[in-house]
C-alpha cells in the first residue's frame, strides 16, 4: 500500500490517478476528507490528518510500504516533513518519495530553496530509503494569466528574459508513480530534476498564447518587488509572496533552463510541450 499526502491538490490528484490505473492500493491523507470522497472505493482509503500534527496520521502509516510526501507551502516544512519521515520509518514504511523544488539546498539564499533543502536533509536523516523530485515551474501555473489575457491581452511575471523548462504536473505524476512502483533500491538516495522538453522565455510563451487565443498577447515584466506586492494584494502572506518572487532569481542563474530526459526515461511518456498544454486549455484562456 502507498500512503499519499497532498492527494487533493494540483500535483496530488494526477499521481493518485496514475497509481489507481496501476492497480495500487492507496491510503490518502487530507485535512478535509470531503475533498476526496469521489476517490473512495476499491483499493483507496481516505484518512483525515494534518502534517503539522504527527499524532493525526502516525497510526494511518501502519501497513503502508511506501509514501509520497507532498506538503503545503509552510515555513515549518522541514520540521513537518522530518517528523513525517520519522513516523513513517517507525511504522515500517520502507520508502519516502519527497516532492521538492528546483534549487533545493539547505544553504540556498532563497527561502523556498532553503526550506526544501532542509526538508530533504531531514527526510534523509530519518534513515528511511528516500528519493527527491525537484520540478521547475508548472505549466498549470500559466493558466493564472487567463484573467489578464482576457482583459487586456497581457500577462505579468518577474522572470525577465530568463528561460525555464515549464513542466506539466501530469508528467511529474508519471515519474512519481513509476518510482513508487519500482524496486526501492533503484531510486534510494536519488534526486531528480524534472523538466519540460524545452526552455522558453515568457516572451516566447506570449507568442504561444497569441497563437492559441487568436489575438495578440504581450508579456509584461515586473520587478521582484512589484510581483510580490501584487501577490500580497491578492491575499498571500508577505513572506510567501516574497519567497515566490525569489524563484525568478533562481531561474536567472540558468538552473530552470536545464533539460533532461527523466519524464521519458522514468515516467515512460513523452513530455508535454507548452504549446500542446495551452492548446488543450484554450477554453480557459478565451472569452
Amino acid at each position: 500500500m502507498i500512503f499519499v499526502t497532498g492527494a487533493s491538490g494540483t500535483n496530488g490528484r494526477p499521481l493518485v490517478e496514475r497509481l489507481r490505473a496501476r492497480g495500487v492500493a492507496l491510503r490518502l491523507l487530507t485535512r478535509d476528507a470531503k475533498k476526496l470522497d469521489a476517490l473512495r472505493g476499491a483499493g483507496v482509503e481516505v484518512v483525515s490528518g494534518d502534517l503539522a500534527e504527527p499524532a493525526s496520521y502516525a497510526a494511518a502509516l501502519r501497513g503502508c510500504e511506501r509514501a509520497f510526501l507532498l506538503s503545503a507551502v509552510s515555513q515549518r516544512i522541514a520540521e513537518q516533513e522530518g517528523a513525517f519521515a520519522t513516523a513513517a520509518a517507525q511504522a515500517g514504511v520502507r520508502q519516502v518519495v519527497k516532492f521538492s523544488a528546483n534549487g533545493a539546498d539547505p544553504k540556498s539564499p532563497y527561502a523556498l530553496g532553503r526550506m526544501h533543502g532542509q526538508a530533504e536533509a531531514a527526510v534523509a536523516a530519518s534513515g528511511i530509503a528516500w528519493c527527491a523530485l525537484r520540478p521547475t515551474f508548472f505549466q498549470q501555473n500559466l493558466l493564472w494569466a487567463a484573467g489578464s489575457i482576457k482583459k487586456d491581452g497581457t500577462f505579468r511575471n518577474n522572470l525577465g528574459d530568463a528561460r525555464a523548462a515549464h513542466v506539466d504536473v501530469r508528467d511529474l505524476a508519471a515519474v512519481a508513480a513509476a518510482i513508487l512502483t519500482a524496486p526501492i533500491a533503484a531510486h534510494a538516495g536519488k534526486v531528480y530534476e524534472l523538466r519540460g522538453p524545452e526552455a522558453l522565455t515568457f516572451a516566447e510563451i506570449a507568442t504561444l498564447f497569441t497563437q492559441v487565443v487568436g489575438k495578440p498577447v504581450r508579456y509584461v515584466n515586473l520587478t521582484d518587488a512589484e510581483y510580490a506586492a501584487g501577490m500580497v494584494r491578492a491575499g498571500l502572506p508577505e513572506w510567501l509572496a516574497t519567497a515566490i518572487a525569489e524563484l525568478a532569481a533562481v531561474a536567472r542563474d540558468g538552473s530552470a533552463a536545464r533539460l533532461n530526459d527523466h519524464v521519458r526515461t522514468l515516467g515512460g511518456k513523452e513530455p508535454t510541450t507548452v504549446a500542446a498544454f495551452l492548446a488543450e486549455h484554450r477554453a480557459a484562456l478565451v472569452g
